[in-house]
């Protein structure tokens, strides 16, 4: 609907066709995908001031069954989707029980799912990025036909929050983190939206800022890099399709650009690529081959989940464990990172056995880092940075790193045998 180099006519004629073929597609008739199509159909037709009585007849019916159907079964960004969706069709149509019905929904998932540091509480930075969008999308739609009410209110604060939160993460940076299912693709929010949310609420922006420090990450801002140490509580603890085994994982940028990453997804179909993408092997955290430190199975189920203990938390500090493998290898995992000016170290301890044969640390970097490893120490060339390793037996691969969906491109990972139960990595920058 949005393709510039197709003219109005063929967008139409796109959306006709999709109606007169619409019995025998039956993954769009889904009440995740209703929401999302209708909500562009909408704006498609404001837009470009089309009124055509055959898809004017197909949107009321569609939205009228998502009334009666919102997607209770999944929840979580499922449902505020169609609760969003439900209170677009209630202002186009002059609907008033659809337009309750989604407000009523909007309200309440809203309140659950912006979590008080102003994160998305599934924890994914594609979701936060996605549903902020459709906050802002709705927030404009509703201004311009309807009043500033109670609801709108509740839209603006839950937006301003999220805003906040998400330039936390950006900073200056050039990409955002990309915890739990995410990927540089995923990230719906711009620059010029920005420009805008600042155009519209000048006064405000900032007003939305937390009192909370961050829930699920914590963030070490220093001159030279970020660094950002994701905790690994599962929180969405209705909904933790998105979540990933990914305890203690934490990225680095190092002058703005990413260096040490989280490998994001390219698929949600359910297989072996899937399984490990959301594996405990596939983030900067300590692993077991074949085991996981939270029971992730299928494309969207997770199981057993790790129980989370903070140590001890500061301005440069951190200390946190968890027994995610406890039960199969009688150890927790406990990691502390210290950020000073220009140097960081990570410190992994298995506590409970004295050896864990098969136990490793990994990292993996972004396709630019230019990774060398010496016998002991790792040289991440455009990083200007180097990584001492004590306690440990580190050898160099390549992984796929995910840069969108069923795209992916090869970079290098370095993963790190423990000699015993403890290993200690030191990481130091330089000028050049």
């Amino acid at each position: 609907m949005k393709d510039a180099d197709l003219s109005l006519s063929d967008r139409l004629s796109t959306i006709i066709h999709f109606i007169d073929n619409y019995k025998d597609r039956q993954v769009e008739q889904s009440s995740y995908t209703t929401a999302l199509r209708t909500r562009n159909w909408i704006a498609f037709c404001i837009e470009s001031q089309i009124s055509d009585p055959k898809v004017t007849a197909f949107l009321f019916r569609e939205l009228d069954r998502l009334s009666h159907f919102p997607e209770y079964e999944i929840g979580g960004n499922h449902l505020l989707e169609s609760g969003i969706s439900l209170v677009w069709g209630g202002i186009y149509f002059k609907n008033s029980r659809m337009l309750q019905i989604g407000k009523k929904i909007v309200t309440r998932e809203l309140r659950r799912q912006i979590l008080p540091d102003g994160s998305h509480y599934e924890r994914s930075v594609g979701y936060h990025t996605f549903i902020q969008k459709n906050i802002f999308d709705l927030l404009l739609f509703y201004k311009h036909v309807l009043a500033e009410d109670v609801f709108y209110k509740i839209l603006k604060d839950k937006f301003l929050q999220s805003l906040s939160y998400l330039k936390l993460l950006s900073g200056s940076d050039v990409l955002l983190p990309q915890f739990s299912d995410s990927n540089p693709e995923m990230n719906y929010w711009s620059n010029e939206m920005t420009s805008l949310a600042q155009d519209l609420f000048d006064n405000e922006i900032g007003s939305g800022v937390p009192v909370e420090e961050p829930i699920a990450i914590k963030v070490f801002d220093r001159s030279r890099f970020r660094l950002f140490f994701f905790r690994g509580e599962i929180l969405a603890k209705d909904q933790p399709g998105h979540a990933h085994a990914d305890a203690f994982t934490f990225c680095l940028h190092v002058n703005g650009l990413p260096c040490i990453v989280d490998p994001g997804v390219s698929t949600y179909d359910p297989g072996s690529s899937r399984s490990a993408q959301r594996s405990t092997a596939m983030h900067n955290t300590v692993f077991v081959p074949g085991y996981n430190s939270a029971d992730v199975w299928s494309g969207f189920r997770v199981g057993r989940r790790p129980s989370v203990i903070a140590l001890n938390e500061s301005f440069n500090t951190i200390d946190y464990k968890h027994d995610g493998y406890f039960k199969l290898f009688k150890f927790q995992h406990r990691r502390t990172v210290v950020c000073e000016t220009d140097e960081i170290i990570i410190g992994d301890e298995l506590e409970g056995v004295s050896v864990c044969d098969g136990a490793y640390t990994g990292l993996h970097f972004h396709p630019d880092a230019q990774v060398t490893l010496l016998e002991n120490e790792i040289l991440v060339r455009a990083c200007n940075m180097r990584i001492i390793v004590e306690g440990g037996s580190a050898e160099l691969s390549s992984y796929d790193y995910c840069i969108g969906f069923h795209k992916t491109v090869s970079s290098q990972k370095i993963r790190i045998k423990f000699n015993r139960n403890k290993i200690k990595l030191i990481i130091r920058f330089s000028d050049g």
